[in-house]
């Protein structure tokens, strides 16, 4: 393995050359060459003691994206080559403008500091009646108690998004505040539910995990559940068909802090909002804490039941804004450092003139940057920096519009523009007909109104209605959600 030999000392080698060579080959045989020049053979070892070995890493670039792609089969060769109890660590050194450097060190991930204890949940009648027949047959296991099912529930907390990286600025202060209270005393505040609001890409899901994560190190033993609102509407759809809905809701109710995120995405779907009621009713009649997120206020969700909106409004309601001047600067700082890259005042102060309209997008632009900067292995220039935001800002300004809405769809049900847009009530058409409305409302920023004239003179009344039936498919069609998913994809693409 010539890469390997030319990292290697041609005299004695160490024992952690030899460790690290093993560690090396067993990586090379069980992934893409391309992947193993690039993201490992950069790689030196520093240090092994203690089961623990460190290695430094080119900037935290490589880290994460070697945890988020490596990490099983790092696992592995290092379970292989040192034993069970193996651990890794990550180290960058910093360059500094002076002739002095520092280093920054992360642990490999893990989900320890993130998991919850395990729930009981009674067994109904009916289960322990099938688990005693099939068990009639059997010794008793002594550590089974009887009528009681044990769940274990992941928290889904994403362990970077915390506080220490959550830049503080005009436009989340409140909201900051108010999360490390809750983290302080969950369920046990004035913010309960504690319901935040924004446009996409201003740190609302960032704010929500750390408020998480700050709880469940003050208190390890609460169970903490983050849930994407759509994923809950999954879950709901699949114990619908398996008659577990009772079992679904406990463990709901088991939760001492439970956070929605998009809670907008219940619109529309009253089966599943009923069973939300019955939790959210249950967690805040025992203090436990509830956590909502949405892309607009309470007032101006649709499609929510009135009940559920009075409840949202409970608490306290907080939005995000667009971070100012300072704020972006602050933020391109703090993910320079941890990233190991130095770039000029004036560079810096040109990303944050230039990209000003959300905290996603100015990461995506300094992650671009960043892995710029580390492949090529240069210094950046003012003109690079202009480059390559261009290259940003032009690559995700791609405008969807409904004439590009309709030819996904008529390409995809293999029907003509015509069809689509006519009076004819043949289903095929008709559920084109629907989607491309609903994809309408969702992408374009055409009124209802608006789409109506442009598929072939349709009612404000038509387009609400083909809305509704996409909506109401989506919660109960399997078929029709692997369809939609396909499209979608097609539309974004």
């Amino acid at each position: 393995m010539k890469e390997i030999e030319k990292k290697i000392s041609q005299n004695k080698m160490t024992k952690l050359d030899i460790l690290w060579n093993d560690i090396l080959e067993f990586i090379k045989e069980n992934i893409n060459y391309q992947n193993f020049k690039t993201w490992f053979l950069p790689l030196k070892p520093l240090s092994f003691e203690n089961n623990t070995l460190i290695i430094e890493v080119p900037s935290s670039f490589y880290y994460e994206y070697i945890e988020a792609h490596f990490i099983d089969v790092l696992k592995v060769a290092l379970k292989n080559f040192i034993g069970p109890n193996a651990k890794l660590c990550y180290q960058v050194v910093i360059a500094k403008e002076t002739d002095k450097s520092s280093t920054l060190q992360w642990p490999s991930n893990d989900k320890v500091a993130t998991s919850n204890p395990d729930i009981h949940i009674p067994l109904k009648t009916e289960d322990i009646k099938s688990l005693k027949e099939k068990k009639s047959n059997s010794l008793p296991n002594p550590f089974l108690i009887p009528g009681i099912r044990t769940y274990s529930i992941d928290s889904n907390l994403i362990e970077t998004l915390d506080f220490s990286n959550f830049v503080e600025g005009e436009c989340n202060r409140l909201a900051r505040a108010v999360g490390l209270s809750i983290a302080n005393n969950p369920g046990l505040t004035s913010f309960n539910p504690f319901f935040v609001y924004s446009t996409t890409g201003l740190g609302k899901t960032h704010l929500v995990n750390a408020i998480g994560l700050e709880t469940k190190k003050n208190f390890s033993n609460k169970i903490i559940l983050y849930m994407n609102t759509a994923e809950f509407l999954n879950q709901f759809i699949k114990v619908v068909k398996s008659d577990n809905i009772s079992d679904f809701i406990q463990i709901y109710q088991s939760v001492d802090l439970l956070i929605m995120d998009d809670i907008h995405h219940l619109a529309n779907k009253p089966k599943t909002q009923e069973v939300f009621f019955q939790i959210f009713n249950i967690l805040h009649q025992q203090d436990k804490q509830i956590i909502l997120t949405s892309d607009k206020p309470p007032i101006e969700l649709e499609g929510i039941e009135e009940r559920l909106l009075n409840r949202f409004k409970w608490g306290l309601t907080a939005e995000l804004t667009k971070p100012d001047y300072d704020t972006r600067i602050q933020i391109i700082h703090k993910k320079l450092q941890r990233d190991g890259i130095n770039l000029t005042s004036e560079i810096i102060e040109y990303i944050a003139k230039k990209v000003k309209d959300s905290i996603r997008e100015l990461e995506g632009v300094l992650i671009a940057i960043i892995a710029h900067s580390t492949f090529v292995k240069k210094d950046l220039d003012i003109n690079d920096v202009q480059n390559l935001i261009d290259q940003y800002i032009k690559c995700n300004q791609q405008t969807i519009t409904y004439d590009m809405i309709k030819h996904v769809i008529c390409d995809y049900f293999a029907i003509t523009l015509d069809q689509l847009e006519s009076s004819t009530r043949k289903q095929p058409i008709v559920m084109a007909r629907h989607m491309a409305m609903h994809f309408a409302s969702k992408y374009s920023k055409l009124t209802l109104t608006e789409i109506g004239r442009l598929t072939g003179n349709r009612k404000h009344s038509s387009v609400a209605y083909a809305i509704k039936n996409v909506n109401n498919l989506l919660e109960v069609d399997k078929n029709f959600r692997m369809q939609y998913e396909e499209i979608k994809k097609k539309i974004i693409k």
